[in-house]
């Protein structure tokens, strides 16, 4: 298994804009309803940090799930939550696991394939067949096995809501 640390994310983004939609749906009460929207405002900052902080956490548990070739983990770093992929490491045993079915002739299971490619590939597939010591076939298999068993990449976290009053939608044809 090996971690990578894929983002630390700052909730701030998030929070100033549950803050700032609170003071803009105040701005249309008198001045006690804008005083004390500011007052929750301030007040909101630790609970939202938490209820994201859990939403993150969730949606980890739920891409883990999905997954299924490693895991995602949310991790708080300096009071900020950090994403963290831990993926599954794709060695030359978990290559060779597609060979399990191939008994001592190696023709059980086998299937035959016609391949056309161009003659440069050609050439550098034979090279580097006969640097692992391995017919061009073998090293044929090997390498498309060990293609179909690399660990598909999570994911990406989402990036922060747009500020209040400045969402754009639509298209535009150039």
């Amino acid at each position: 298994m090996v971690d990578v640390i894929v983002t630390s994310m700052d909730l701030t983004p998030y929070v100033e804009t549950m803050r700032s939609h609170l003071l803009t749906a105040a701005a249309m009460g008198d001045e006690q309803a804008r005083h004390t929207a500011r007052l929750l405002a301030d007040a909101l900052e630790p609970g939202a940090r938490l209820a994201l902080t859990n939403a993150l956490t969730a949606f980890a548990a739920e891409v883990t799930a999905a997954w299924g070739a490693g895991s995602v983990e949310i991790r708080m770093r300096s009071g900020e939550p950090e994403v963290v992929v831990t993926a599954e490491a794709v060695t030359a045993a978990t290559a060779d696991e597609a060979f399990v079915n191939i008994d001592a002739d190696g023709e059980a299971g086998a299937a035959r394939v016609s391949l056309r490619m161009p003659e440069a590939v050609k050439s550098a597939a034979e090279t580097r067949a006969n640097e692992s010591a391995l017919s061009l076939n073998a090293w044929l298999t090997r390498t498309i096995a060990g293609a179909l068993s690399r660990v598909p990449q999570p994911p990406a976290p989402p990036g922060p809501p747009p500020p209040p009053g400045r969402r754009l939608s639509g298209y535009h044809r150039s």
